[in-house]
């Protein structure tokens, strides 16, 4: 309870940092991203301090979570009178009320610095998590309270005269001594994992013995934000390969973590880490970042860097679907995809036959190989839809999950739009005493069809054809209009190959619907569930405080791009 407590606690100062311009040397010495070593395979961490608005952004979305988290731990003090042990019993309550009071007084009454610098970043192998604290003394005596609550302190150590708690992970062993430690260094907090076996020092570990060279030093993070236009309040950098031998170790260069799985008998094979090493290589980085921060609005967006050959193969798949992921739209929901299913398929073919050409020797991946000599039976019904549909959008100006029913237009783009048209007046022969044709005024199907399909007959369903679409508007007052216009609107540019955005009321509706469908006896009966009932009550108010939320999907020129915005009421 307690680490997941800490570790909350860190990860939630993450977003934030401060620097100032004519202090410019002395904040990036004391920035948490200076300790983190060149060579890290991964890192999380912000160069600059959040705008004043991402409080209220924080304020505004956890604080409608609060009651529901408060009479969740009260359920779970409620529970410690069934566990036997009356002393196990008497700790478990203490804890839990110790939980209870602070998260009233919020991290801030614990010292942390909700808008204060910090980093995620890896030293051999082993996570380091580094943050800035507002008050050291307030955070000293959130520990001291741990403690009493659980009643023994913890372990402790000292390294260059700087003292630091330890906290075993489980029960220590010649070959497994790992250990949570965590210190306060200055006006900032160190938690990281440490073990003998990864032959690093907790000096290196705390940051008293920095790298040589530092991820800022390098100018990797900068470069990251200039490309692609991220603000400087949490950048993200994954780089699959050097996780990849870190872990798995390499000919000659073997790794603590490669040891230790030897020593288990779970021995990777050479084959095995040349040919994962060599796939993974295919995504030489995955970054991420803000686009946009204020209070009324937080954007992000992720691309997973591919090798260029690869990426420029992606690129000539999406199929542009009218209209969808085009900014202003204000409907209750709309998604979307568009693929060229043939080339998807002649794409996917051509990834097949490379592996049954060189098949995969490590064991690990003959599912793969497996998957290849497959793909040609399960390619044949993608190229035989690809004549038919391309793509599709649903833009639903009502969407009422309860019932369940939905008023808009949906769209199915097509290559053939007039043999798409053919089709579904097999499947529904009304369609055929319609004067259907592209770009012709929409037409209407009578009320004895919408009984027919179940439909209430005083709703209005229109159905069109454009030169590249086939599209129907159901249930809206200005169907007839509101067709058209989807029917006619340009794609977005670039135009992505998915897209979703739906109002925080949908999703605030979705979690209460979600809610209703868990049964009551498990409400009860279900320890888990009865304890965490009330936070799952309260998930709907918080998504009730956004207006939009969106994720746009793109193929581009670096590789798979998500655009995520989010807007608040």
């Amino acid at each position: 309870m307690q680490i997941q407590k800490l570790t909350c606690v860190a990860a939630l100062a993450l977003l934030a940092a401060a620097c100032s311009s004519k202090k410019e040397a002395s904040a990036d010495a004391l920035n948490p991203l200076s300790y983190a070593p060149a060579d890290t395979a991964y890192v999380i961490g912000n160069l600059e301090a959040a705008p004043a608005d991402y409080q209220e952004i924080y304020n505004k979305l956890v604080n409608p979570l609060s009651q529901g988290v408060l009479q969740s731990l009260a359920r779970a003090i409620e529970k410690t009178s069934e566990i036997k042990d009356p002393e196990q019993a008497a700790k478990a309550k203490s804890l839990l009320e110790f939980l209870q009071a602070q998260w009233q007084g919020g991290l801030e009454n614990i010292g942390v610095d909700i808008k204060g610098r910090g980093a995620i970043y890896e030293i051999n192998s082993l996570p380091v998590l580094r943050m800035e604290l507002t008050d050291p003394g307030k955070f000293k005596a959130f520990i001291a309270n741990l403690e009493t609550h659980l009643g023994k302190p913890f372990a402790t150590g000292t390294v260059q005269n700087q003292p630091y708690w330890q906290i075993p992970l489980e029960q220590a062993s010649a070959d497994n001594d790992a250990q949570i430690v965590l210190a306060l260094i200055g006006k900032q907090a160190v938690l990281s994992v440490h073990t003998r076996l990864a032959n690093t020092s907790v000096e290196q570990l705390l940051g008293l013995q920095k790298p040589e060279k530092s991820i800022l030093d390098t100018g990797e993070l900068q470069a990251i934000n200039k490309e692609y236009g991220f603000k400087p309040y949490g950048t993200i950098l994954l780089k699959p390969q050097t996780i990849a031998q870190k872990f798995l170790g390499q000919t000659g260069q073997e790794t603590w973590v490669s040891q230790q799985a030897a020593a288990r008998g779970k021995n990777v094979s050479e084959v095995c880490r040349s040919e994962i090493t060599a796939l993974i290589g295919k995504v030489p980085r995955i970054v991420g970042g803000y686009t946009e921060l204020n209070k009324k609005q937080f954007d992000m967006r992720y691309t997973l860097e591919l090798e260029p050959a690869l990426a420029q193969s992606l690129t000539e798949l999406t199929a542009p679907v009218p209209g969808l992921g085009k900014s202003g739209n204000t409907s209750a929901v709309e998604i979307g995809m568009g693929l060229h299913l043939n080339k998807l398929a002649a794409f996917v073919q051509t990834q097949a036959s490379a592996i049954q050409a060189a098949p995969f020797e490590c064991e690990v991946l003959q599912s793969w190989n497996e998957a290849a000599g497959q793909a040609q039976q399960q390619l044949a019904g993608l190229y035989m839809v690809a004549g038919w549909v391309n793509g599709f959008r649903a833009n639903l100006t009502e969407l009422n999950l309860q019932t369940p029913s939905a008023k808009g237009t949906v769209l199915l783009t097509s290559p053939n739009p007039s043999g798409l048209l053919g089709m579904a007046q097999g499947f529904v022969p009304q369609l055929a005493q319609l004067n259907l044709a592209p770009n012709a005024e929409p037409q209407q199907l009578d009320a004895s069809f919408l009984a027919m399909l179940g439909m209430n007959p005083e709703e209005s369903l229109w159905v069109a054809t454009s030169e590249t679409a086939l599209g129907v508007s159901l249930g809206q007052q200005d169907g007839k209009a509101a067709l058209q216009q989807d029917l006619k609107a340009a794609p977005a540019t670039p135009a992505p190959f998915l897209y979703t955005r739906f109002t925080g009321d949908i999703y605030a509706d979705l979690m209460r619907t979600s809610n209703e469908n868990i049964p009551a006896e498990m409400q009860q009966e279900d320890v888990a569930t009865y304890i965490t009932w009330p936070l799952m009550q309260s998930l709907p108010t918080l998504y009730e405080q956004i207006g939009n939320m969106s994720s746009l999907y793109l193929f581009t020129s670096k590789g798979i791009e998500v655009r995520q915005e989010t807007t608040l009421k």
